[in-house]
């Protein structure tokens, strides 16, 4: 997803198919979101370095942290979500 799309989603605001996360801190809530949203079998995005006022500030994540939510996000469901 490049950043114009990005903000497209995110001027919509939050809603049944888009949830915003500051940082990846809030994984665990991310998770349940995605748990909720494959559950639902709803196409959904959850977008992290976005504030709660709508801004897209970004996060600088290293492979470490790519690695680690690929791996919650495996572990996490079954089957495996499609990771895009």
């Amino acid at each position: 997803m490049i950043l114009d799309e990005v903000r497209t989603l995110v001027a919509e605001g939050e809603s049944e198919r888009l949830e915003i996360k500051r940082t990846t801190a809030e994984l665990n809530r991310a998770l349940r979101t995605a748990c909720g949203l494959l559950n639902c079998g709803i196409t959904g995005h959850v977008l992290f370095g976005v504030t709660s006022a709508g801004r897209v500030a970004g996060q600088p994540v290293g492979a470490m942290t790519v690695e680690e939510i690929v791996q919650r996000l495996q572990n996490a469901f079954e089957p495996p979500p499609s990771i895009g």
